[in-house]
């Protein structure tokens, strides 16, 4: 029983890590997005087709 806290402990743990980096990914995507959008242009080429 005393081994079994801690697993289940890092087992949330990690889960918690997964959903935060994943979120973060996210954000990213979207602040590139963003900033590509606001540019209007990407290497030339226009974004609205």
């Amino acid at each position: 029983m005393l081994l079994a806290q801690p697993q289940s402990a890092d087992r949330w743990a990690f889960y918690q890590f997964k959903a935060v980096r994943e979120h973060l990914y996210k954000l990213k995507k979207m602040r590139i997005e963003t900033d590509i959008l606001e540019r209007g242009m990407f290497n030339g080429y226009s974004l609205i087709f």
